[in-house]
């Protein structure tokens, strides 16, 4: 059987997009600069590196993550099942990945750039592109809603996933709209928290009842 590959064109332009934005980054920089790498939940940036490993990290970051969903093709249990999935969320990461790269470097340009709504809005952004794949996936280790009722019950396992996908689709739109008009961090972190957590906890006592149901 032929080996799912990883990188379709959604996966090849989210990664051009990152590359561009860092070689942007390397020919706009100073060499000597210092940029920011990690943040607080106040948003300051409490990490810096300097500028030519600090261009590396979110490219490190996908780089490892690509490997090993490319593992996870071509040795995993049900490798084939889980490629969908895998390629849309490497796809998806990447576009994170780009994100974070280019706010970096507009902070260190002296952009007044809040980093925590920005992160907040690509996560969001994130959801409803993994939120719209699941309902399409199938029974896999690797990717989608893999509870001890879902994996057993295929029929379980598209009803869950369904519904999952759509509460995620959901948050994320609740996400991305809260870092563009919700200035106070706590409601930030509470509807991000509400947002990734919930369809999750949702998912879960679904596919366990439906499972005690013994019927979808």
């Amino acid at each position: 059987m032929k080996t799912p590959r990883l990188l379709n064109l959604s996966a090849l332009a989210s990664l051009a997009l990152l590359a561009a934005i860092t070689i942007v980054g390397y020919a706009i920089l100073p060499a000597d600069a210092q940029m920011p790498v990690h943040w607080g939940p106040d948003g300051a940036a409490d990490f810096h590196m300097a500028r030519n490993w600090a261009l590396l990290v979110p490219v490190a970051v996908i780089l490892f993550i690509g490997v090993a969903f490319q593992i996870v093709l071509q040795r995993g249990l049900h490798g084939e099942r889980a490629a969908p999935s895998l390629r849309t969320a490497f796809a998806g990461l990447a576009l994170l990945m780009a994100a974070l790269q280019a706010g970096a470097i507009a902070i260190t340009l002296g952009f007044a750039l809040d980093m925590v709504r920005l992160v907040v809005f690509a996560l969001g952004v994130l959801l409803i592109v993994l939120g719209n794949i699941l309902p399409k996936s199938q029974p896999n280790a690797f990717a989608g809603m893999r509870l001890p009722w879902t994996l057993d019950d295929p029929a379980n396992w598209q009803a869950t996933n369904r519904l999952s996908g759509i509460l995620m689709m959901v948050g994320g739109f609740a996400m991305a709209l809260a870092a563009l008009l919700i200035g106070d961090r706590a409601w930030l972190f509470a509807i991000t928290a509400l947002g990734i957590v919930g369809p999750l906890l949702a998912g879960i006592l679904f596919s366990y009842r439906l499972s005690r149901q013994g019927r979808v």
